[in-house]
């Protein structure tokens, strides 16, 4: 039986890096990593039709209390995402609840403000978040 092969966890954040250097300078106003108008990390914690848990993604927060949030990037399994709406949250009535694939990941405090083709990002998510994730396909 053949299996689906999956990109590897360096080649995959090259692509999306050059997917969010592509995007329309509308829909992300600024390509700095953590601050307000720029970009953020995400990360896919359960699986779904588009991305394996453990993809890393870029999320532009469109809309401060939505639910889902628009995400930027090329998935192991291969697929390029631009401006795809994921489920991070829930609210019901004054509660806040997780839910959905999506989490936000906290940048160190030295990568705020980096972009994201900067060698230490690069490193922070290559090295520190996707360590060990290849086993959770």
């Amino acid at each position: 039986m053949p299996r689906k092969t999956f990109l590897n966890i360096t080649e995959q954040w090259e692509r999306s890096v050059a997917v969010i250097q592509s995007a329309p300078r509308g829909l992300v106003y600024r390509k700095e990593l953590g601050k307000p108008g720029g970009v953020f990390l995400g990360r896919v914690v359960s699986r779904h039709r588009l991305f394996c848990a453990g993809d890393v993604v870029f999320v532009y927060i469109s809309n401060g209390m939505a639910e889902r949030q628009p995400v930027w990037a090329v998935s192991s399994k291969g697929y390029c995402v631009r401006n795809y709406y994921m489920q991070y949250s829930r609210y019901r009535r004054r509660q806040h609840f997780d839910a959905g694939p999506l989490r936000f990941v906290e940048l160190p405090g030295h990568l705020v403000g980096r972009k994201p083709d900067d060698p230490d990002v690069r490193q922070f998510v290559v090295g520190t978040l996707r360590a060990g994730d290849s086993a959770a396909r």
